[in-house]
C-alpha cells in the first residue's frame, strides 16, 4: 500500500470515530426539542382552556367562545376538576401534570389523541363552564342594540351584542351579510360603530353577523331611532283625573287614574292626596303613577295609575296630579279646582252576624225630629231588646237637634239597660241607603258593640226577629287625625221593620259589663 492509501484510510477511520461520537448528541438534541415541543403544545393547551373559561365566567349566563388546542403525542389522560384543566404527558421515562388553575368551575372534557381540536365552552346557567370538541352550526343572533327610540344627541355609536363571539356588518337597507361592506368593530359579542354626528330625522340600519365557525345571519336585527337636538318646552298635558271609587271601607285600596300626554316621553306621573293615608299623618302625600298594572289600563295607552291604601275613616280629597317629561317640563292638573273628588273611608259594620262593607254614596244628613233616652230596671220578663218606648225617661234636645247632651253615656250595668231613640219623620221606602253615624268623645274600651232596632207598624214596639250589631272601632281624636265618625248601614234594618218612619233604637249589646262610652252626636244620613 503506498503512502496516499493509508492516508485515505487513515481518514476514514478518525471520521468514523468521531461520528460514533458526535451521533448521540445529535440524538440527545433531537430528542429533547421534541420534549420542548410537546411540553410547550401541552402548556399553551390548559393555558388557553383557562383563560377562555374564565372569559365566559365573567360574561354571565349563556355565553359561549372557542378555542383551537394542539394536543401533543404522547398524553397518557385529561380531566376538568373543579377550577383545574389538567393534561398527563410521558417524558423523560415518566408522566408530568401539565395544568392550568380557573376562577371558573369546570365540566366537560379533553380529547387525549394527538392533534388539533376546536373547542367549545359555554356558561351554564348552573354556574359551570362547560368544555368540550363541538360541531357548531348554531347561527347567532343580536340581542341587544343601540341607540333607540327619540335621541336628544346627535353624536351616534351603532352598537350590537351577539349572543356568540364573531365579527358583525350592517348597512342602510336590508341585505345578504355578504354584501354589507361596514365593517363593526369587536371581535367577540360586544360589536360597535362610530357614525359621527347626524342631522335630526329618522334613521333605520340592519345589522348581520358571523360567529367564529363561520354560520352566519340569514335575516337582520334592526337598529331603528330619531335625532331630535331642539329642546322640547311643551308641558305634558294632564287631564281626567278620577277614581273608581269615591267610598270605601277601612284598609281598601282606591284606584286613582289620569290621562297624561305629551309629545315626548314621560318621565314621571304623580299624584298628591291630602293626610292621612300613611304614615307619617299631617302631611300630603305624593304617589307614583305608572302607565302599567291593573290600575293603568294597558300599557301606551297614556293612562297611568295607583293603588292607595286608605288607612283612616273619614273624608279625603285628590290635590293635583302632575306629569314630567324627559325635558323636566311639569304639567298639572289641579284637582280640586275641576272636579273636586272625595274619598269617604268608612268602617266595617255586621249584620245578623254577616261582616259587610259599607258603600255608599254622598249622604244628605239630616237632623233627627225625636231623639229619645232611655233607662229600664231589668226584671225576670225584660231583656235589653225588649225596652219600648214606655221606658224612656227624657227627651234629648238641642240647637241642631243632632247632638245629645255630652251628659248622656251609653252603658249596660247590674242596675239599668240604656241607650238611644232616633227618628227622621220621613219613610224608609223612597231611599236607597239609609245610614246612621255615632261620634263618640270617648269609649272604657274598644271597639264597642252596639244592637240596632227597628220598629213594627204601630211604631212603639220592637221588630225582634232583625236586629243588626255594629261594632264601634274610633273616638274623637284630639289632634283630628280622626273625626270619630263611625258610620253603618242601616237600610235593610229600617225597610224590613214595617215602620212608615225611619225610626231606629240603639243600645249597647249585654257583654259590655258595664263599660259605657260617651255619645256627642247622632245623625241619620239617607240618599
Amino acid at each position: 500500500m503506498g503512502k496516499r492509501g493509508q492516508v485515505s484510510f487513515e481518514y476514514i477511520v478518525i471520521a468514523g470515530i468521531l461520528l460514533v461520537i458526535t451521533l448521540p448528541f445529535f440524538y440527545y438534541a433531537f430528542s429533547e426539542s421534541n420534549t420542548a415541543i410537546k411540553l410547550n403544545q401541552a402548556d399553551d393547551a390548559v393555558k388557553s382552556i383557562a383563560r377562555a373559561a374564565d372569559t365566559v365566567y365573567s360574561l354571565g349566563p349563556g355565553s359561549k367562545l372557542f378555542v383551537v388546542v394542539s394536543i401533543p403525542d404522547g398524553v397518557q389522560n385529561t380531566s376538568i376538576t373543579s377550577k383545574t384543566v389538567q393534561l398527563q404527558l410521558s417524558i423523560y421515562g415518566g408522566v408530568s401534570d401539565i395544568y392550568a388553575n380557573t376562577k371558573a368551575n369546570l365540566t366537560g372534557s379533553i380529547p387525549t389523541a394527538r392533534g388539533t381540536y376546536k373547542l367549545s365552552l359555554e356558561m351554564l346557567n348552573s354556574g359551570l363552564v362547560a368544555i368540550g370538541a363541538f360541531n357548531d352550526t348554531t347561527v347567532p343572533s343580536v340581542i341587544w342594540t343601540s341607540p333607540s327610540g327619540t335621541q336628544v344627541s346627535n353624536d351616534t355609536t351603532l352598537q350590537a351584542n351577539t349572543n356568540k363571539a364573531g365579527y358583525c356588518k350592517f348597512a342602510s337597507s336590508d341585505m345578504a351579510f355578504s354584501s354589507m361592506t361596514n365593517i363593526m368593530s369587536g371581535y367577540s359579542l360586544s360589536h360597535s360603530y362610530y357614525l359621527g354626528q347626524l342631522a335630526e330625522g329618522d334613521y333605520i340600519y340592519y345589522v348581520r353577523c358571523n360567529d367564529t365557525s363561520g354560520n352566519v345571519m340569514d335575516s337582520s336585527a334592526i337598529i331603528d331611532f330619531s335625532i331630535n337636538v331642539t329642546s322640547d318646552t311643551i308641558a305634558p298635558n294632564v287631564s281626567n283625573t278620577k277614581i273608581e271609587n269615591s267610598s270605601v271601607k277601612l284598609n281598601d285600596y282606591v284606584c286613582v287614574n289620569a290621562t297624561i300626554t305629551d309629545n315626548g316621553a314621560i318621565s314621571a306621573a304623580k299624584v298628591m292626596f291630602t293626610t292621612p293615608l300613611e304614615d307619617p299623618f299631617q302631611k300630603v302625600q305624593n304617589y307614583t303613577m305608572s302607565d302599567t298594572g291593573n290600575c293603568s289600563g294597558a300599557s301606551g295607552d297614556n293612562i297611568y295609575g295607583v293603588k292607595v291604601k286608605m288607612q283612616v275613616v273619614g273624608l279625603w280629597y285628590l290635590n293635583i296630579t302632575y306629569g314630567i317629561d324627559d325635558d323636566g317640563n311639569v304639567g298639572q292638573e289641579i284637582v280640586s279646582a275641576t272636579s273636586n273628588i272625595t274619598i269617604r273611608v268608612n268602617e266595617s259594620s255586621t249584620i245578623n252576624g254577616t261582616n259587610t262593607s259599607i258603600t255608599y254614596n254622598a249622604l244628605n244628613y239630616s237632623a233627627v225630629d225625636i231623639g229619645l233616652y232611655f233607662s229600664s230596671s231589668p226584671n225576670a220578663t225584660k231583656n235589653q231588646s225588649s225596652v219600648s218606648t214606655t221606658d224612656v225617661t227624657e227627651d234629648l234636645i238641642d240647637d241642631s237637634r243632632t247632638t245629645p247632651s255630652s251628659s248622656y253615656k251609653f252603658k249596660v250595668n247590674q242596675v239599668n239597660y240604656e241607650g238611644f231613640i232616633l227618628q227622621i219623620n220621613k219613610s224608609p221606602s223612597p231611599y236607597s241607603k239609609v245610614v246612621v253615624r255615632i261620634k263618640f268623645d270617648s269609649a272604657d274600651i274598644l271597639p264597642y258593640n252596639l244592637t240596632a232596632w227597628g220598629y213594627l207598624p204601630d211604631g212603639d214596639r220592637l221588630q225582634m226577629n232583625f236586629s243588626q250589631n255594629f261594632s264601634v272601632t274610633h273616638v274623637r281624636n284630639i289632634n283630628l287625625r280622626d273625626r270619630g265618625d263611625n258610620e253603618f248601614d242601616v237600610t235593610n234594618l229600617m225597610k224590613n221593620a214595617g215602620y212608615n218612619k225611619i225610626k231606629i233604637r240603639l243600645a249597647p249589646t249585654v257583654q259590655m259589663d258595664g263599660k259605657r262610652a260617651d255619645i256627642t252626636e247622632a245623625d241619620i244620613g239617607i240618599s
